[in-house]
């Protein structure tokens, strides 16, 4: 389970994923985590880029609250299950270098469809995850009010994007959680009435 800025951790392992390959296709393709503000940002002739930008984080809808296993000592630290919804926004100064870059980087996730923890604490995030945590990466679709209601936030113009879902991304507190040992009685009281 991984400390609070696995959420950071996740944006730069997707971004360092997409680096990678476009290092490997001899692509000419830079992607990193990007704001609102920043899909308006002007671009030099002839750069692409893949946005990854974070729009909403959720809870987890299998488990909300997460119990830990016991680290050295027998501490446990209770987690929160959050998935974090993201959009791949592909930008170039032509329309069908957008299509092209936004076609690759969906191909280069797809075929990631796991990020592991060497990845994931890679990018200044050192010990975040444990060495058993992954995140799955996939494509989740928004229905047109939300897309609708993000791109407005964004305020700027609509552009090729793709939506994906991190999931099962679990933030530790910092607070030990209280071992009250296994039960060993039960007691049943009824009240009439």
């Amino acid at each position: 389970m991984a400390r609070f800025d696995a959420i950071a951790a996740v944006s730069a392992a997707v971004s360092a994923t997409l680096n990678a390959a476009a290092t490997a296709d001899g692509e000419a393709v830079r992607a990193e985590p990007i704001t609102p503000a920043g899909l308006g940002r002007a671009l030099q002739a002839g750069e692409e880029l893949l946005g990854v930008w974070l729009h909403r984080v959720s809870p987890n809808p299998q488990r909300r609250t997460v119990r830990t296993p016991p680290e050295t000592g027998g501490r446990r630290y209770p987690g929160t299950a959050v998935d974090l919804h993201v959009l791949l926004v592909a930008r170039a100064t032509d329309a069908l270098k957008q299509q092209r870059t936004l076609g690759w980087g969906i191909r280069v996730l797809e075929d990631h469809p796991s990020l592991g923890a060497a990845q994931l604490n890679e990018n200044g995030f050192a010990g975040c995850f444990r060495a058993e945590e992954t995140v799955e990466i996939a494509l989740d679709p928004l229905g047109a009010q939300e897309e609708n209601d993000v791109w407005q936030v964004a305020q700027a113009a609509r552009l090729p994007a793709a939506p994906y879902l991190a999931r099962m991304v679990v933030l530790d507190s910092r607070r030990t959680m209280p071992d009250a040992g296994p039960v060993r009685e039960r007691e049943f009281a009824l009240q009439v009435r």
